[in-house]
Formats: C-alpha cells, structure tokens, sequence
C-alpha cells in the first residue's frame, strides 16, 4: 500500500464516519425540538417529518378539547401521533445503527433524508423560515452521498468493509511497510 492509497482509504474512513456523525447530531438536535416543542418553543434543524407529527398532535389535541371537550379523545390522538413521530424517529435510528456494519442502511439512511427533505418542502408556508432546516438536510444529503461512495471503496478493498476504522488501516499500512523493509 502506498503512502497515496493509504490517505485514500483514511479519507474514505473519516468521510463515512462524518456523515454517521452528522446523522447523529441531526438525530439529537430532533430530540431537542421535540423536547422544546411541548414548552411551545419549536426548533429548527431536525428530523422534520417525525416533529411533525409531535406538532400536529398537539394542534388535534387542542382542536379535540375545543370542539367537544372529550380529553380521552383528545389524549388518544395526541398519543397516536406522538407514537408516529417516535416510529419515524426510530426508523432513522436504526439505519443508524445498522449503516456501523451496513452500506445498504447508509443508503436508506439516504432515502429517509430525501423523505424529510421533501416533507420540509412540501409543507412549508414561508420557505424562508426554514431555510437553515433545509441547508442542513442538503448538508446532511450530500455527506451521506459521499459517504456512500467512500463505503464501496472500503467494501471492495477491506473485509470488515464499512466498519473499517482508522487505526484498521494504519494498521495494514504498518505491517504492509514493515514486510517491504524486510524484503529489501
């Protein structure tokens, strides 16, 4: 392995896991939203599509006690939509958790994110109150994209594949060295 093919693969290492990481802090800024959201103070930066469902099962709930004052009704939708929202949320944490070992579930964690982007889109009023949501999503989609080229290269060249680490190629560049210094 050459000093050229060496950084290659790091960098193909690190952009995968810049993207893992930025889907992960796109993940706790929701659960920030979602947590604020309730005290009436919605955030932006999240996964949309999941608050959402947080958001409308509020205005049902409101709308519910207002129409007929029935709080069981009014709690049941509130509930139902709240666990819509947490499934959404869930399905993003899973094709987290599995893109560690899985390029397939890097690129669903692809398609979930063109999903909510297009949701952001659609359901937007003023375009320009979120537009930092939508210049997040573009970010994220474009890291994951290129994250998802990098784990082909890391799937061809390596038998852990997309869990290769850093310390996984220094380590092979190391003994690869180490086996020419002893050949010459």
């Amino acid at each position: 392995m050459s000093d050229h093919e060496y950084h290659f693969y790091l960098k193909a290492v690190r952009s995968y896991k810049i993207a893992r990481n930025f889907t992960l802090l796109f993940m706790a800024f929701t659960i920030g939203s979602l947590i604020t959201t309730f005290f009436g103070f919605p955030c932006i930066a999240n996964v949309f599509s999941a608050t959402v469902f947080f958001i409308t099962g509020q205005i049902a709930k409101d709308s519910v006690i207002q129409s007929n004052g029935n709080m069981m009704l009014a709690n049941c939708g509130l509930g139902l939509f709240i666990f819509i929202g947490i499934v959404v949320l869930s399905l993003f944490f899973i094709f987290f958790k599995l893109s560690r070992k899985k390029r397939w579930a890097y690129i669903g964690l692809i398609v979930l994110f063109s999903f909510d982007l297009l949701v952001v889109l659609l359901l937007e009023i003023s375009f320009t109150s979120y537009i930092f949501d939508i210049i997040l999503h573009v970010i994220s989609l474009v890291l994951l994209v290129k994250g998802v080229i990098n784990s082909k290269t890391l799937e061809d060249d390596f038998d852990d594949g997309v869990a290769t680490t850093e310390a996984d190629v220094t380590e092979i560049y190391n003994i690869l060295k180490q086996r020419e210094k002893t050949q010459s």
